[in-house]
């Protein structure tokens, strides 16, 4: 399930993408961030979500103010 949250930045709003494991409670949380030409979707980012996810952690993908 992913949930998504805008955020004020000084350069407009991120998009926060949250991704969570099945647990009640996370085994930590992992942040990852987009290169210039990609997205939050891109297939190296989804890739490293998956693996977080499979180890029982918390995913955040930002979605940079430019892409919003």
């Amino acid at each position: 399930m992913t949930d998504s949250l805008d955020v004020p930045t000084p350069y407009g709003p991120a998009r926060l993408h949250l991704d969570r494991a099945g647990g009640a409670r996370p085994a930590g949380l992992l942040v990852l961030g987009h290169g210039a030409g990609g997205g939050v979707t891109a297939s190296d980012l989804l890739a490293v979500t998956a693996a977080g996810l499979a180890l029982g952690w918390a995913v955040v993908r930002v979605e940079q103010p430019y892409r919003v």
